[in-house]
């Protein structure tokens, strides 16, 4: 209670009485005489000069944000990225804002701060209630075992928490809400939320086949019909952040194409179709039994830190420019993965991407909504 009045006594003094009535109910009867007392007293000295050092920070720190943004929104450079990417007005200036820095250092922060040993367990318990996380199914037993929030976003499972599905071709890659999937359009591009889409050659900042790799090219328009589809999966913050193989295929090539951190949940996507083009994001290029195979990572916000188990030269999150660089890797040798099998994991809830090459027709399991790893996504059928 004390420690209450002493907030009121330091805030209130500077709101309008009718601002006051709204956050000072008049049913509060008694309350909100004893509050109103409290308030006539004005704050001491020291308390007002803090209140100045509050506001000139805030002030400082937006404008600082502002200018770094409309800088970014007028800059040639960034203004030709976008329109090459087919980036609309609304996710121009969205993209504008400093996301990545502030997701960098706000990452940065959750991922490896200590957490004290006595609040581990209260803290990641209340995480765990108010996203909707079983720790019943957690690897590890012991919640104080987790030193950081990142240690706890990156968990493991407990053997035999996820059933993967023998029987069907493709099976969800991670735990999450599915929010399309489909064929790709026969000019190449991929249908989103309301009736916006987007190019592969955008998403893969390229083709979709490897050079070098026995993978076909479906870079041409007229091979992508009824031979290409797609899944997308969003990652909540509640949700199991490690994605895995949805089939046996072999990974030949790694791209690494630097963007912004904004949020991909629906919300956003609805906002900006074209999101998913713009973000920082991980492909991962190869071939299965049916043809073309790409596996693509988007980043989002607080999760620039994309991490694959078979690439130890991949680092995200550490170009803060807007230019749409590309780092590839090649390997050696193709990388195989098994169905249910680590590829990787997120900092925090992200989007992971499916592109696959199936010349028979698709009959697909699953309906828009929550999905588990290893629930079957696909089966193809002989015409």
């Amino acid at each position: 209670m004390l420690a209450f009045q002493g907030v009121a006594r330091q805030v209130l003094p500077h709101v309008s009485p009718s601002a006051r009535d709204v956050i000072i109910p008049r049913s509060l009867g008694h309350s909100r005489r004893w509050l109103h007392d409290s308030i006539r007293q004005k704050p001491n000295r020291s308390t007002r000069k803090r209140i100045r050092w509050m506001t000139t920070f805030a002030g400082v720190t937006v404008g600082v944000v502002s200018y770094q943004a409309y800088s970014k929104y007028n800059s040639a450079e960034f203004a030709t990225v976008l329109e090459s990417e087919g980036i609309r007005w609304e996710g121009k200036i969205i993209a504008s804002l400093p996301a990545k820095r502030l997701s960098s250092w706000i990452g940065k922060f959750l991922a490896e701060s200590r957490i004290p040993v006595s609040l581990r367990k209260p803290f990641f318990l209340t995480y765990a209630f108010l996203f909707n996380a079983n720790v019943d199914e957690v690897e590890m037993n012991d919640l104080t075992d987790f030193r950081t929030f990142g240690e706890w976003f990156t968990r493991r499972l407990k053997p035999g928490a996820r059933k993967i599905d023998a029987e069907a071709d493709l099976v969800m890659p991670c735990d999450g809400h599915l929010l399309d999937f489909g064929t790709v359009q026969a000019d190449g591009r991929i249908r989103q939320v309301k009736n916006a889409s987007y190019q592969v050659s955008t998403l893969l900042h390229g083709s979709p086949s490897a050079e070098g790799s026995e993978t076909p090219s479906v870079s041409r328009s007229a091979d992508i019909p009824e031979r290409l589809h797609y899944a997308v999966i969003y990652l909540h913050p509640g949700d199991y952040h490690r994605f895995h193989s949805p089939t046996e295929w072999l990974v030949s090539e790694r791209r690494h194409i630097n963007g912004e951190l904004l949020s991909v949940s629906s919300v956003a996507l609805k906002l900006v179709p074209t999101l998913l083009g713009i973000n920082e994001r991980v492909s991962m290029l190869g071939r299965w039994k049916h043809g073309l195979f790409a596996m693509v990572a988007v980043g989002a916000f607080n999760v620039g830190d994309i991490r694959l188990d078979f690439d130890d030269e991949l680092r995200t999150n550490t170009d803060f420019s807007w230019t749409r660089s590309v780092k590839t890797r090649r390997f050696m040798k193709e990388i195989e993965r098994s169905r249910g099998q680590d590829v990787g994991h997120f900092q925090c809830g992200s989007c992971i991407i499916l592109l696959f090459e199936g010349k028979d027709a698709v009959q697909w399991y699953p309906e828009i909504g929550p999905v588990r790893l290893g629930q079957r996504l696909c089966k193809f059928k002989q015409l």
